[in-house]
């Protein structure tokens, strides 16, 4: 019975765990509104001088629109926090490119790419390997739900598209999972999230 009783409330526990709080949409809103501004007026620079160097270069550099979605997800670390997060930058970026609302759908595409290797962890794996995995499928995600849809891409040589996936993968293990994971550390050093398990974390490794 008492084994019972045990399980019964490891399972409360881990339910509680992954159930939402209001500080949870604060801290998530707060994370990735900067982001979806510097994504607009910041690194769209950054990813154009980067075509002018090679055109190529700008499918490795995709990687960091991806990193709200890695950086709220590992903060956070509830079911559809990278998703939210992703969606609330991507909002943010309307009306200040011109691309228009189909920057939601890629925001949609890369944050579920993001959320299915957490969900594949069942949140409760938040290692380095397993945020750079969940960039570079959070960053390949809109290549194939949006650039080979409504793009030429099908038309060009294996070589050149396999060279481009490449890029997308490493580019989001990059610029979203290592930077995202960067950011989020020096954001706990700061005590600013005490509250949250990635505080706890610390104290472990410490």
């Amino acid at each position: 019975m008492d084994n019972v009783r045990r399980a019964e409330q490891d399972g409360a526990s881990a339910e509680g765990s992954l159930a939402w709080k209001t500080r949870d949409v604060v801290v998530a809103a707060a994370l990735a509104v900067p982001l979806g501004i510097i994504w607009s007026l910041g690194w769209g620079y950054v990813w154009t001088a980067g075509r002018g160097i090679l055109p190529e270069f700008g499918f490795l550099l995709d990687g960091f629109y991806v990193v709200a979605a890695v950086l709220v997800g590992y903060i956070v670390r509830r079911p559809g926090a990278a998703l939210l997060g992703e969606m609330i930058a991507s909002l943010v970026e309307i009306p200040l490119t011109p691309f228009g609302a189909i920057v939601l759908w890629l925001g949609l595409l890369q944050g579920l790419g993001v959320e299915l290797v957490f969900a594949g962890t069942r949140y409760r794996n938040w290692r380095l390997p397993t945020l750079m995995l969940a960039g570079a499928v959070g960053a390949i995600f809109p290549y194939f739900g949006y650039t080979y849809l409504t793009s030429s891409v099908a038309s060009l040589g294996i070589d050149i598209q396999v060279l481009r996936i490449a890029l997308k993968l490493v580019g989001g293990a990059i610029f979203a999972g290592l930077v995202g994971k960067l950011i989020a550390d020096a954001l706990a050093k700061t005590g600013v999230l005490n509250n949250f398990p990635i505080a706890r974390d610390r104290v472990r490794e410490i």
